[in-house]
């Protein structure tokens, strides 16, 4: 596995450490989190009525586990009719507006109900500079300069979405547009609810393979719990196995430039080529299309494989099952 192959570099990666790397048993897309009230129960105004229409909960409605069950086993004739469509709109709204869950469902044209996750994208959840302690006098003084490197605590791979149209979903691969709409149909209907928080922003579809809240020993304090080599694991000999980039040295062209963290700098993408501009903050100028805030990163290329999806759960957060697995609390088979 890469993350066993990241563990074995050699020099060790700074940073990096068995505890914070998650068990395959546990890998997941999260499609939102939810909150409930221990006696809460579910309304029964608001339970499923067996209607083309899911059941909607409004924010007044208590946030119990038996509501998210129940919706779950509302959205399930949804989910096949998105699943059978030809279209690979990532709207949610289709398969109730065309009427598209009343279709009989289960002959031989229909398409698979598998969805394939493509693993091809990799990156760090808000890059970091050094830590102050590995930090050197004419670093601090220069503030960023390449070389430095990059740090992160969550490390995660996923599909790339960079192509997707959300309104019309006509752009991207064929099998990432039909997850993604599908996903998205999920996490929209959770959200009318009031189970999910509407955090106003696309769902982002991402798999953590490494988390360094989960470093044991435990540290004292957030700045004690010390971030990961970022540029070291795109150095090392297990990500040159996976990457697919034609330069394999991507720790020296891109993610070395695009989180230096100067403030006074960002990152332009122009082309496919990674570039940095001043930016003058006097006069209040603006980032240039496709300009990408500094320390936010572009996702590197990587083969980890498809993967088929089955099913969607609801898993009780910080549960671990036989196999150090999620506790799931509820099911919804494509």
């Amino acid at each position: 596995m890469f993350t066993n192959g990241l563990l074995r570099s050699n020099p060790p990666i700074e940073g990096l450490h068995e505890s914070i790397v998650i068990n395959s048993r546990r890998l997941h897309l999260t499609l939102g989190v939810m909150a409930f009230s221990d006696n809460a129960t579910l309304n029964p105004s608001t339970s499923p009525s067996g209607s083309a229409v899911p059941a909607r909960q409004t924010t007044s409605h208590p946030k119990s586990l038996a509501a998210a069950q129940a919706l779950l086993a509302s959205l399930r004739p949804h989910i096949r009719a998105l699943l059978n469509s030809d279209s690979d709109s990532s709207s949610p709204a289709n398969p109730v507006r065309d009427g598209a869950a009343r279709r009989e469902i289960g002959d031989g044209s229909a398409r698979s109900r598998k969805l394939k996750l493509k693993l091809n994208r990799m990156d760090i959840m808000k890059p970091e500079r050094a830590p102050h302690r590995l930090r050197s006098d004419a670093d601090e003084q220069e503030q960023g300069a390449e070389g430095e490197g990059v740090y992160g605590r969550v490390l995660w791979v996923g599909p790339d979405t960079s192509n997707i149209n959300v309104e019309g979903g006509v752009d991207g691969d064929a099998d990432t547009r039909r997850l993604h709409g599908v996903c998205t149909f999920i996490n929209r209907q959770f959200m009318d609810a009031g189970l999910v928080m509407d955090e106003r922003r696309p769902l982002k579809l991402h798999c953590t393979i490494a988390n360094t809240t989960y470093r044991k020993p435990r540290p004292k304090s957030h700045a004690h719990n010390l971030p990961f080599s970022y540029s070291a694991i795109l150095a090392s000999p297990a990500f040159k196995t996976i990457s697919t980039s034609r330069n394999r040295d991507v720790s020296d062209s891109q993610h070395q430039q695009q989180a230096c963290l100067n403030r006074s700098e960002r990152v332009v993408i122009r082309d496919g080529q990674m570039g940095q501009v001043n930016i003058d903050k006097g006069k209040g100028n603006e980032s240039k299309p496709k300009e990408r805030a500094r320390g936010r990163g572009v996702p590197v290329p990587v083969d980890l494989g498809v993967w088929e999806v089955g099913e969607v759960q609801i898993c009780e957060m910080g549960s671990h099952g036989p196999e150090g697995e999620y506790v799931c609390v509820a099911r919804c088979e494509f």
